[in-house]
């Protein structure tokens, strides 16, 4: 018989189950209110579809006060978004924007300021921003939005919207490679699919202006075109510009038909419709239909007439790009000069003259690609006829000063390295033309003048991205900023880093990455660049000096710059402009420019050099042939009069040049042993440098040297143990060692920015198959590790392979290890261009500390150490270049003062003080 509980058992149970339950009903009807729409909402949207917008602004005005008094704050937002709705379809923007700011500022008030309800009225706010076409304040607002979702973990579907909105933004500015990151994080923020389509779109109209045409047909072809719904008009449009692209001329037209008709539908997109036509238009014009196509073009200029005198748009300078264009190619060249100077006008606030022979002002230039392209379109047209008069030359320079100002803000602006990369090598092009337009006018008119502006032209288009490393390490180093701040930024710094290193090592591994680990770090890595960026934005706003420094571009003062010369000093400045190198030389007395014709012959010349002198068999067997070239080539790259008198160089390198230690060139025909032969570096003391634009600043707090050296006794992963690594350093010489075991990437990360003086005696690699990276007794550090690093040092020396060595980035240079120490404080290196012998490397350096130790600047120790390994008694085989040349100075130069260590004087100078002060109180007494 089974045993039922009793009544008394049953009571407790029953008791719970009802109080359980009036729990849940009570949490249900409380969850049904506030998901429950605000009493208004209908009415006011209502109001709002009737065009009835002064009433629906007049019933928002009237319930504010009790929804304030109620403290709904919910109710607020949603009533706020809603008259901020009607604001911008009144496009009364401003009165928007300070009433959202109002907002925003009670939300803040009352302990709402990270809450969705304020994120909400920050994307209204970027809306208005939007319309006004201010841009950077849109991004900033967007920002603000996310920053509000991201701290609310549910909220899924609205940080969807502010990551695909503030990609648009990067966009504008150019930043691609920032726009897709954002786009993947909407795409992952968008976990119900609601804005799959619009993501898809975006992606791939990314990959479009990247030039990516596979990536971008991967993300198009993942839209489902039957039900694109809202997003057909964008969708068709993306999908024309990639059938352009592919020059699948009927697939272009379909499409654009299709987004023409889907714009249709919302009239309030005139731009949008402007821009379809226009590449309706090109589709055409591809097709070699110039009649239709002009057509089309004059049909969408034709919808601007009515808005022309009440604003100007950023999307209409991208269609008058797009038709000036079209007239290039149709060789009508006043029509196409009309076009371009028509969209210098939209992107131009204060400027409205069609007169081509007049340029806006360099003072109203701000980041904006249309500008550049625009600019750079008009000044290549000028140039385009045969023998351009001076005046027309001067109308193009001031054009490429334009364009290569206006790029030169989009990548200060950028937070992408490889954003700024692309920047600065499309803009190379203009650079080089720009320069070459400056030479002919200094030919016409000679001036001495022009010289002054090409070297600031040579300089700053040098190591653009390195620079702006440069400038914000330093910022962070003299500008006064709360320690809570310098703090966070090391932390992220760090964890930046760490995740880029993780995400590298997955991808590097050797076997198929795992998905879901590198999803997971690439959404934790974007999360943190956020951050950083935040924080960079936040020191902009709060620290007006921080933000005025890291916008400010150097221009570099000649007359300062000779001045600081010695009188048997020079600069030499290389331009390769690919069917020359120009070479300015630059001295107390003046400034004299050579031209170096770079064809065929020339060029195998150079190659066959640079590849001999890191070929130590070459070298070894036939040293008449180094002899010959090595010759030759000083004679075509040196100009020896304008060297006469000079004893120290400064070399500023350009294209395949910056692989060439010009102290291994031989200034006269020679015969006989290595170790005397007539070397640059005996009449020349050489250093080198990125540019003379680069403000190369040791920061504060390093004091003597330390020394690494993992792999003296033992190595491991088949690396060479390195006997000879280890260097004794003067008594005097604060010095510490880390040898071995203690010579770990930790601890060299803890401890290298406390020194002065940084020798790393260890194995390297460039790269190639592997990533860049110097080798510690535990592990690697790489090139992405090392950008992590922030070096107060006035010296690294990389005593290692290839860490001068890399891939070479047009006008950014070589992206070796030395300038990855460079970017995060190194004031010099020395470093490597090739495979190095361990015992000559070794012979090469102590004697370099002997010099530097007994006062002589780097340069000049450094030459006087390879002359001494000349003067060894090393068999002569052993003294070809191979073996000393490879080491170069690149940086400032000048000695160093390695502080910190133990001076007798002192003890003698502090014993004579108190001795005369006791005598003077003697005295006294």
């Amino acid at each position: 018989m089974p045993v039922f509980p009793s009544y008394s058992m049953k009571r407790p149970a029953i008791y719970f189950s009802i109080l359980f339950s009036s729990l849940l009903i009570s949490i249900l009807i409380a969850q049904s209110k506030q998901l429950a729409k605000p009493l208004y909402e209908d009415r006011i949207e209502s109001l709002y579809k009737a065009n009835l917008l002064d009433k629906g602004l007049a019933l928002v005005d009237s319930i504010m006060p009790e929804v304030k008094k109620q403290k709904d704050w919910r109710a607020f937002a949603i009533y706020e978004g809603q008259y901020a709705k009607i604001l911008k379809e009144q496009k009364r923007y401003d009165i928007a924007i300070s009433r959202l700011g109002d907002d925003i500022a009670l939300l803040r008030a009352n302990g709402l300021g990270d809450s969705e309800y304020t994120g909400s009225l920050w994307v209204w706010k970027a809306m208005q921003y939007q319309k006004l076409q201010r841009f950077s304040e849109n991004l900033e607002a967007y920002q603000n939005a996310i920053q509000c979702y991201e701290k609310q973990k549910s909220l899924y579907k609205n940080l969807a919207f502010a990551y695909k909105n503030i990609a648009q933004v990067y966009l504008r500015f150019s930043d691609n490679h920032l726009a897709i990151k954002n786009l993947e994080a909407a795409m992952r923020s968008d976990t119900g699919k609601v804005y799959f389509t619009s993501i898809c779109s975006q992606l791939a109209a990314s990959y479009v202006y990247m030039d990516s045409i596979t990536k971008s047909e991967e993300y198009f072809n993942m839209i489902d075109l039957d039900h694109a719904g809202h997003y057909a008009a964008s969708v068709f449009s993306t999908g024309t510009e990639i059938a352009l692209r592919k020059n699948d001329i009927k697939l272009a037209e379909s499409y654009a038909l299709k987004a023409l008709d889907a714009y249709m539908k919302e009239p309030d997109q005139i731009e949008d419709i402007i821009l379809t036509y226009a590449n309706l238009a090109e589709a055409f014009a591809k097709r070699g239909n110039i009649t239709a196509a002009k057509k089309y073009f004059e049909k969408a200029e034709s919808l601007w007439d009515p808005f022309q005198n009440e604003q100007k748009s950023r999307e209409m300078a991208k269609f008058y790009n797009k038709f000036g264009s079209f007239y290039e190619n149709l060789n009508q060249r006043e029509a196409a000069l009309h076009c371009f100077q028509s969209a210098l006008i939209q992107v131009f606030p204060n400027f409205n003259t069609e007169d081509w022979h007049i340029n806006p002002s360099l003072k109203d230039i701000s980041p904006e690609s249309q500008i550049a392209f625009a600019a750079e379109s008009k000044a290549r047209l000028l140039l385009g006829v045969a023998n351009p008069s001076l005046q027309i030359r001067k109308i193009a320079a001031e054009c490429y000063s334009i364009a290569l100002n206006a790029t030169d803000q989009l990548r200060k602006r950028s937070f992408e390295e490889i954003d700024k990369f692309d920047m600065i090598r499309e803009s190379r092009n203009w650079m080089v033309m720009s320069i070459e337009n400056l030479v002919e006018i200094g030919k016409i008119a000679p001036d001495t003048s022009i010289n002054v502006r090409l070297l600031q032209n040579f300089e700053l288009s040098k190591s653009q991205a390195l620079r702006d490393a440069i400038n914000q390490k330093s910022l962070f180093d003299y500008i006064p900023l709360p320690d809570s701040i310098r703090a966070n930024e090391k932390l992220l710094r760090a964890e930046i880093v760490d995740y880029k290193k993780n995400i590298l090592e997955e991808n590097f591994k050797g076997v198929k990455p795992d998905s879901v680990k590198l999803n997971l770090l690439n959404t934790e890595l974007f999360r943190t660049e956020f951050a950083y960026r935040e924080l960079i934005d936040q020191l902009k706003t709060e620290h007006p000096a921080f933000g005025a420094q890291l916008a400010a571009e150097p221009v570099l003062n000649v007359d300062s710059l000779r001045a600081s010369l010695p009188d048997s000093a020079a600069i030499l400045s290389f331009f390769d402009t690919g069917n020359r190198y120009l070479l300015l030389t630059t001295t107390r007395k003046g400034i004299e420019l050579n031209e170096i014709p770079c064809d065929t012959a020339f060029k195998n010349l150079l190659s066959g050099f640079i590849q001999r002198l890191s070929d130590r068999s070459a070298q070894e067997n036939d040293p008449e042939r180094y002899y010959q070239d090595a010759w030759l080539l000083y004679q075509k790259l040196l100009p020896a009069k304008a060297l006469a008198g000079i004893r120290s160089l400064t070399i500023i390198p350009d294209g395949a040049l910056c692989y060439l230690p010009f102290e291994a060139l031989l200034t006269q025909a020679y015969k006989g042993s290595y170790a005397r032969a007539p070397y640059l570096m005996r009449a020349y003391n050489v250093a080198y440098n990125w540019s003379a634009a680069i403000p190369l600043q040791a920061g504060k707090g390093g004091r003597g040297m330390l020394q690494v050296a993992p792999f003296t006794n033992s190595a491991r992963d088949g690396l060479a143990v390195l006997p000879n690594s280890r260097l004794e350093a003067d008594n005097h010489i604060h010095l510490q060692s880390l040898t071995d075991s203690a010579a770990s990437a930790a601890a060299f990360s803890e401890k290298s920015s406390d020194y002065m003086v940084l020798h790393i005696a260890t194995h390297a690699q460039a790269g190639g198959q592997n990533l860049p990276r110097v080798e510690f007794f535990d592990r690697s550090l790489s090139a992405q590790e090392i950008y992590g690093l922030r070096l107060n040092a006035s010296l690294v020396s990389l005593s290692a392979c290839e860490t001068g060595a890399g891939k070479y980035a047009g006008g950014e240079g070589v992206l070796s290890l030395a300038r990855a120490f460079a970017a995060v404080g190194a004031r010099s290196l020395v470093a490597s261009h090739w495979t190095v012998n361990e015992f000559s490397t070794a012979q090469l350096f102590k004697s370099f500390y002997t010099y530097l130790f007994a006062g002589q600047t780097k340069s000049a120790s450094l030459r006087a150490a390879k002359l001494a390994y000349l003067d060894s008694e090393t068999p002569d085989a052993r003294k070809a270049p191979f073996y000393w040349a490879a080491f170069t100075l690149t940086g400032a130069d000048g000695k160093v003062d390695f502080g910190g260590g133990f001076q007798w004087w002192y003890l003698w100078v502090a014993l004579g003080v108190i001795g005369a002060v006791l005598i003077i109180r003697r005295i006294i007494v």
